[in-house]
């Protein structure tokens, strides 16, 4: 394919994703149209709300597969670079090798939970709920009876994220501390399948997990 046609493909994909997350207050994008991949940094008061290899908020929000990061940092402290109370799992890091058209329904749903942060896309959470329950997960405490406002369908799409995304964190360790390419594909580097979630919007039924792993 022509390098042209190449860089006109990724500007597109940048210009949605840019577009997309603008003014969002959760994260801020850091590195528009640089590069392959979007890296993610967290604001205040989301910061420290992540414990996990897989991002809770591109997941558990947006039904957005994608990385915080963690391990890339390998021993490094990220409060000295970006300032204090900034953590390893305080970014996401998003590939962008996917169609156009992935790109651009995420940027239609984070337009969506980012304007009103009350808002949920279909049985994802809000921001406000996944703020409240990555609290919740923090301190141990029991979802179904922190969070009772939840559908049955959002407690479902929760516990199977929590289960899914604790296993891999478990496999991602034990690539620690150096957290090496290769340990990283023999662990955790596999395919994984799109769950079908039913929007009240959509005639159809839409694939949730818009897969961003890296390792994919």
């Amino acid at each position: 394919m022509n390098r042209n046609v190449l860089v006109a493909i990724m500007k597109e994909k940048w210009d949605v994703v840019t577009e997309g997350f603008a003014n969002c207050p959760v994260l801020t994008l850091t590195n528009s149209g640089k590069g392959a991949y979007a890296f993610f940094l967290y604001k205040e008061p989301y910061l420290g709300k992540q414990t996990q290899m897989i991002s809770s908020f591109f997941l558990d929000v947006l039904g957005v597969s994608a990385t915080t990061y963690y391990w890339g940092f390998r021993g490094a402290d990220p409060s000295e670079f970006y300032g204090d109370g900034v953590g390893v799992y305080d970014f996401t890091r998003l590939q962008l090798f996917r169609d156009l058209n992935v790109y651009t329904e995420l940027a239609r749903r984070a337009k969506i939970v980012c304007a009103d942060t009350s808002a949920s896309i279909g049985d994802f959470l809000s921001i406000d709920d996944w703020s409240s329950k990555s609290v919740a997960i923090i301190e141990g405490r029991n979802l179904r009876a922190h969070m009772p406002h939840l559908t049955e369908k959002q407690h479902r799409v929760v516990e199977y994220n929590e289960k899914s995304t604790n296993d891999i964190h478990a496999k991602t360790e034990a690539c620690a501390p150096h957290y090496t390419t290769s340990c990283l594909f023999n662990s955790v580097g596999k395919r994984f399948e799109d769950v079908e979630h039913e929007f009240e919007y959509h005639p159809e039924p839409v694939a949730s997990n818009l897969r961003g792993l890296p390792y994919e």
